[in-house]
């Protein structure tokens, strides 16, 4: 079994890249092992904000059970640099960010640099947001490009994209290490 898990960790290195940016140490967390990516949502997104406004679109999804999930932004285009946030059940789009447990977006990169892999845990049934904005302060001109791609361990439902090029409700930014436990 440990022979497996270091086999998923480095398959997943040589193809999705390096555990680490900057001062940022993302740990990287494998779906359970009798889990599979039975859930996929796969969007192209624009960003087109307002003029000196960090901006997001919202995509929505509803789990039937806790579960393992994988966030993955590849193709940012536009000089953009890249906020992301997934908010649980009942919480609105200026409440606490599982990715920063804190009210702030998370920021972790530069211009046009892809994601790394976020694995992170899903706590509870519901439905949940998950936001990728664009941050103003950072990003050059008013327009950017992404390719979303985002994973659970159980089926879930996709209820599209709720929210576009509306402004973040985030109190701020912020860039905490990944030390997400699996469910």
């Amino acid at each position: 079994m440990q022979i497996r898990f270091l086999t998923l960790v480095v398959l997943m290195l040589l193809c999705f890249g390096g555990v680490v940016h900057g001062q940022t140490k993302v740990v990287v967390v494998p779906l359970m092992e009798s889990d599979q990516r039975n859930s996929f949502i796969g969007v192209s997104g624009a960003w087109n904000c307002a003029i000196t406004e960090t901006c997001q679109d919202v995509y929505e999804f509803t789990i039937d059970k806790p579960a393992n999930a994988m966030l993955d932004l590849r193709s940012i285009g536009g000089s953009s640099v890249v906020l992301t946030a997934i908010f649980a059940p009942g919480q609105s789009l200026s409440g606490t960010n599982l990715l920063t447990g804190s009210t702030a977006d998370r920021e972790c990169t530069g211009q046009n640099v892809p994601y790394q892999l976020i694995h992170l845990t899903l706590p509870t049934a519901g439905r949940y947001k998950l936001a990728i904005g664009r941050d103003w302060g950072s990003s050059s001109g008013l327009t950017g490009t992404y390719q979303l791609r985002f994973y659970t361990s159980v089926p879930h439902t996709y209820h599209g994209q709720t929210v576009s090029d509306s402004k973040s409700q985030a109190s701020g930014t912020a860039c905490p290490p990944l030390i997400i436990p699996s469910v």
